[in-house]
């Protein structure tokens, strides 16, 4: 609650956000179980035209995750590579931990196993 209320103070004192923001929002949101809310500061992000780097989508792919999203988390990852980002460990871990928490189990070792090949 005390990072959405700072980021409502920002917009107040017209502080622009910036991919850190949203970074930290996301993640705030996923750690208290909130991920609903940290997945509405991804498309707030959205709005805002902030340029993702691997961090934010690794913690919107987290926040997924906390929401069994799989299927979102994974379009987030095609997002990635359409957006010229090249994803991490980070964003295949989360991808798969995604996966395991909506028990897609076919999902998760399927990219386990596209992580070895492209020995990620």
């Amino acid at each position: 609650e005390h990072a959405l209320s700072f980021y409502a103070q920002m917009q107040w004192a017209s502080v622009p956000p910036d991919v850190f923001t949203f970074c930290s929002l996301i993640d705030t949101c996923d750690k208290s179980h909130q991920w609903l809310h940290g997945l509405r500061q991804l498309q707030e992000s959205r709005e805002w035209r902030i340029k993702p780097n691997e961090e934010l989508c690794v913690s919107a792919v987290s926040a997924c995750g906390e929401g069994r999203l799989w299927r979102l988390a994974l379009h987030i990852m095609v997002e990635m590579r359409h957006g010229k980002l090249n994803p991490g460990l980070a964003a295949h871990n989360a991808l798969v931990s995604a996966c395991e928490k909506a028990v897609k189990w076919e999902q998760a070792l399927e990219i386990l196993a596209n992580m070895a090949l492209h020995e990620i």
